[in-house]
């Protein structure tokens, strides 16, 4: 049995706007030397997935650099492989997709022309080792028409974003969906993951397309719970965090900071976290450099203080200064004498000489693209 991948590149940039002013979700850097979208590809590549579709809106430039021919995924092929998907309907200009059912509107050819028997469907906002292998192994085991891939989480920090809590019976049938933009506590929190039949998305499309929803989480789904179809759940219970807001990008990113997190995250055997391989120059360390509990990437030249912070590649730290708690992003300059704590900036900020600038950790200060603070 063969699957089609298909990543969401778009679907929450609105979570992030200060860091998708200029660039999709999917390619917002992470932890130094990642993109959010490596998670999902990863995950789908470690899975056997050999045809994977990136469905893009706007601001897709900076991914389809990124991504390339895909070869740092062993993607570049010349049957599957990545392809990108183009964010307008059948006509060569026309409305964009507004939600995550139109979107599929717009790829249902693409999905049509596979010879995969199943999809998996993904967005781009969760950091994760995601368990695709296995649930797909489920999903076929069951014969399952959809497969919901879900964790359980607590919410120690009240999120405002729709998402899917997923009920269940003893044997992972589900037995309730409920969408919500209210999320506190512990629950059964949908990973925005689906694997369906090839055959029974097609046939959820088309009859979506004929009663003209709009939703696929709201109307569409519903519509095929009850009996119609069958759908199970896949738990999932490895390391997860989501990128929700600025803080939770923030948060997120501190958590590597822990040698633990970092275990759960990168050193599963069977499971790599893959990103595009870049031939940087080593960091140079001045003879004054103190680095403590810190994420360095190659290229940077770090003559100061560096503190439980993540510094992405060619950033520099002059003499005297102290950056703690914070994510600076790349060719960022901290100018000599300047005293930074939580802190991110956007690519080739400057912070000038002798500057002070303190945020916290549920609020950090935001220094935007090419910004002179």
């Amino acid at each position: 049995m063969t699957t089609l991948g298909i990543c969401f590149s778009n679907i929450h940039d609105h979570n992030i706007p200060e860091l998708t002013k200029l660039r999709t979700i999917a390619s917002v850097p992470f932890g130094g030397r990642y993109r959010l979208i490596d998670f999902a590809i990863s995950g789908m590549v470690n899975a056997g997935i050999q045809n994977i579709g990136i469905i893009t809106r706007t601001k897709y430039r900076s991914l389809m650099s990124y991504i390339g021919s895909g070869k740092d995924w062993d993607l570049n092929r010349n049957n599957g492989g990545i392809t990108f998907l183009a964010p307008y309907f059948e006509a060569e200009s026309g409305p964009l997709y507004s939600n995550r059912l139109e979107a599929l509107f717009n790829s249902q050819k693409f999905i049509e022309q596979s010879n995969a028997d199943y999809v998996l469907l993904s967005d781009c906002d969760l950091v994760a080792t995601f368990p695709f292998k296995e649930a797909i192994e489920f999903h076929e085991k069951n014969n399952t028409d959809v497969t919901v891939i879900y964790t359980k989480h607590n919410f120690d920090y009240h999120i405002n974003r729709y998402s899917h809590v997923i009920e269940e019976d003893e044997d992972h049938n589900v037995t309730g969906i409920r969408v919500t933009n209210e999320l506190y506590g512990d629950l059964n929190f949908g990973m925005n993951a689906w694997i369906l039949k090839r055959s029974v998305l097609l046939q959820m499309l088309r009859e979506a397309n004929e009663l003209n929803m709009k939703s696929f989480s709201k109307e569409l789904i519903p519509l095929y719970m009850g009996g119609r179809i069958n759908f199970k759940a896949y738990e999932y219970k490895g390391f997860i965090a989501g990128i929700d807001s600025l803080y939770g990008y923030y948060r997120t990113n501190m958590w590597l900071l822990n040698k633990e997190n970092r275990h759960k995250l990168f050193d599963a055997p069977d499971k790599p976290v893959i990103t595009r391989v870049r031939g940087s120059a080593p960091t140079k360390y001045g003879k004054n450099a103190k680095v403590v509990n810190s994420i360095i990437c190659d290229g940077c030249n770090i003559k100061g203080t560096v503190i439980n912070s993540i510094i992405s590649r060619g950033v520099t730290v002059g003499e005297n200064a102290v950056v703690k708690n914070s994510i600076l992003l790349k060719k960022t300059i901290v100018a000599p004498k300047a005293d930074i704590d939580y802190v991110i900036t956007e690519k080739r900020a400057l912070i000038t000489k002798g500057r002070v600038l303190k945020g916290c950790d549920t609020h950090p200060f935001f220094i935007g693209y090419g910004e002179q603070v």
